[in-house]
């Protein structure tokens, strides 16, 4: 009996290792893979998706889809998000931002990009979440989902921005995975809730359309349409 326990024991205690080490290959490699994308991938319309990827399991997040606002009407009218995830610290809708330069980014109205000579006004992007943010709260409410923090987030994909005002929950894709981890350390949700808010998500999305050729497109980003199952 007591080499039984040894041998039972030794073999616990190697499958403790294995699993360590792959654990550890996976951090490496997924850190290896985010560090490569922010050197070469910003081009990509995917470029945050694909850098979300390498911290969330891929049914976490939710790429290009349209929620309902009326989650009990089949008409209802759709609202848009660029991406969601779903991590311990809530669900965050993110708005992908493609300008560069000196950023005017007042909390209320439109905001505002300086990039050498050129001065382009655009919507607010935390404005432009928050019909999707309101449809979510339906959402969750009609499917029994409740508690679970819904982050409002902004993130500008390359580095050469500087904003105005310092707001929260607005990033520089450089900083995104590490302002991500910390408000996930919040660990406010269990992993069973987690799978319920995934999945009620999952229920009520459908890809954003993409347009025909020749048709208008959308903003860089936000042309291609993924539910992730």
């Amino acid at each position: 009996m007591d080499i039984f326990i040894k041998i039972t024991l030794a073999a616990l205690g190697v499958v403790a290792v294995l699993i360590f080490v792959i654990a550890m290959v996976r951090r490496v490699a997924a850190k290896l893979t985010a560090e490569s994308l922010l050197k070469y991938g910003r081009g990509s319309p995917r470029f945050i998706y694909n850098l979300l990827s390498t911290a969330y399991p891929k049914q976490r997040l939710f790429s290009n889809v349209t929620l309902p606002k009326e989650p009990a009407n089949p008409q209802s009218p759709r609202a848009a998000a660029d991406l969601i995830s779903v991590g311990r610290g809530g669900v965050c809708i993110i708005k992908v931002m493609r300008h560069r330069g000196f950023i005017e980014n007042p909390n209320k109205g439109d905001w505002c990009q300086v990039y050498g000579d050129k001065i382009v006004p655009f919507r607010n992007p935390f404005e432009q979440n928050a019909a999707c943010l309101k449809a979510l709260e339906r959402i969750f409410k009609a499917e029994n989902v409740y508690n679970v923090p819904i982050l409002n987030l902004a993130v500008f994909v390359y580095p050469d921005v500087k904003f105005k005002t310092r707001q929260d929950y607005l990033y520089t894709a450089d900083r995104l995975l590490v302002a991500l981890h910390d408000i996930n350390r919040s660990r406010f949700l269990s992993g069973r809730e987690i799978k319920a808010a995934a999945a009620a998500i999952r229920k009520h999305a459908k890809p954003v359309a993409t347009p025909k050729p020749g048709a208008p497109g959308g903003t860089p980003g936000n042309t291609t349409g993924q539910v992730n199952r």
